[in-house]
């Protein structure tokens, strides 16, 4: 399986990689929401452009990404600010003894970064759907859902066996997220078959790694 960073970089350059289309802003009621299908729109530096995205004035070397494990399905969720995202790939190519030409425009605007994996481990003999069907940010309560930006499919292939699944990488608003962390805690949530959502709470020390604060 590709790298995170070489995943991330495919997806936000190929207009050939068809998302599903959100407004980014908050709608209520509840968990019904995080599962609708919402339509679709194609996750490039030209759409966002549309957006009017700002940017970050300076990048805090603190920031770190968030990792979230789920070992019963073997499913992980890694949460960015641009500053973490940033971060993460000078150390990456320090780590591959790579040039780093520093971030482009693209990594400092005010978005949250979210991809999930699907199941790395997983019986071929399973039958079940593996797909992430969604990603969205929920108030705690579940109340309030905070849609992507756009979002993509990250496809896995396990080993030769031909079987195949999708994870998935989704854009969030900066501004959408600070404004939900100040009613309270906020959670990622990400889709599996079924409309079951895994929740991963963004607490304390998880916001503190993301140079945020909250409840």
């Amino acid at each position: 399986m590709k790298s995170h960073a070489v995943v991330l970089t495919l997806i936000l350059v190929s207009v050939s990689l068809v998302a599903q289309e959100t407004k980014g802003s908050q709608t209520p009621p509840a968990a019904k929401e995080a599962v609708k299908d919402l339509g679709q729109t194609i996750c490039t530096d030209d759409y966002l452009a549309t957006l009017d995205i700002p940017s970050i004035s300076a990048v805090n070397p603190s920031e770190k990404v968030v990792r979230f494990y789920r070992t019963e399905f073997w499913y992980t969720a890694s949460v960015a600010t641009p500053s973490a995202y940033i971060n993460q790939q000078r150390d990456a190519a320090a780590m591959d003894m790579t040039e780093y030409h520093g971030p482009s425009s693209q990594d400092k605007l005010e978005v949250l970064r979210v991809w999930v994996n699907a199941s790395e481990k997983t019986s071929l003999n399973y039958g079940g759907d593996r797909n992430v069907h969604n990603v969205v940010l929920r108030s705690a309560d579940g109340s309030t859902v905070i849609h992507s930006l756009c979002h993509v499919p990250i496809p896995v292939t396990y080993g030769n066996s031909g079987v195949t699944a999708n994870g998935m990488f989704a854009l969030f608003s900066l501004k959408d997220l600070t404004d939900l962390l100040k009613k309270g805690n906020v959670v990622v949530t990400y889709i599996l078959s079924g409309g079951r959502l895994e929740d991963c709470k963004l607490d304390k020390k998880r916001l503190a790694m993301l140079g945020l604060s909250g409840q």
